[in-house]
């Protein structure tokens, strides 16, 4: 990680869980962080708990609003002289049938799942390439990204939809990258179930003894991608909680 002191880091959905845990966590490391939320006073409270050489600052952001999002990232740049990292974790999870529940809530966890991350990454990854920066993009996405577990209650409803849509664009987004030559490394971080406020609307006692990660072990593994060698391409990491014996089998 020495290589990244004194770098700028963005990241978004920054006032909770593994925003806040990875903003601070850079924030630690000596780099100048900027959180995005639209909560900016739980950044501003994640900031006083820095005790590293870096900062944390806090701006307010709906990054579902494309405006704001683009006058963020100016902002970024005239303040802070722009981005070396790149941290897209910004979304939500609102459990639902996908026979059954309105096309709004749908529309709400696409927008901010999928939409707004693109548009952010765009934004981001702009700006590293008129600087020529060395660097680091990383999406916070998730093992339903990559599969859909059998579970007594199915109500996932279109989170991994958004999940699997993040996979795709990460791979596509890291073949442009190579394609255009840019030193800008891109990491599909892909967590099992999290304990986070993002699990508030789900029933997990349908889930019997599910284990859950903490928001600090999601935190690893964007420093473990980050302390790479400079060499190394780390393209994705999927990871979950070991799950007890007494587990039963269809609950992963």
């Amino acid at each position: 990680m020495d290589r990244w002191r004194e770098k700028v880091a963005v990241v978004t959905g920054a006032s909770s869980g593994i925003g806040a845990s990875v903003a601070k966590a850079l924030a630690d490391s000596g780099m100048t962080v900027v959180g995005l939320a639209r909560r900016e006073t739980l950044i501003q409270e994640v900031a006083t708990s820095v005790t590293g050489s870096g900062k944390l600052h806090a701006i307010k952001c709906d990054v579902t609003d494309e405006s704001q999002v683009k006058s963020t990232f100016d902002r970024i740049k005239s303040e802070f002289g722009g981005i070396d990292v790149f941290i897209s974790n910004a979304g939500q999870f609102r459990a639902a049938f996908l026979i059954e529940n309105d096309l709004e809530t749908f529309r709400d966890t696409v927008d901010l799942n999928l939409w707004a991350s693109f548009v952010c990454l765009k934004e981001a990854i702009k700006d590293m390439r008129e600087r020529k920066a060395h660097g680091h993009v990383i999406i916070i996405n998730s093992v339903l990204g990559h599969r859909i577990p059998d579970v007594p209650l199915p109500k996932f409803n279109i989170y991994p939809a958004t999940k699997f849509a993040l996979t795709a664009l990460a791979q596509t987004l890291r073949q442009e990258l190579r394609f255009h030559r840019e030193e800008i490394k891109l990491t599909n971080i892909c967590p099992g179930m999290v304990d986070t406020p993002l699990l508030s609307t789900f029933d997990l006692r349908n889930f019997g003894p599910l284990p859950k990660l903490t928001s600090d072990e999601v935190k690893d593994a964007v420093i473990y991608a980050l302390g790479a060698p400079e060499n190394v391409q780390i393209n994705e990491i999927i990871f979950e909680a070991m799950r007890p014996i007494d587990c039963p089998n269809d609950v992963q």
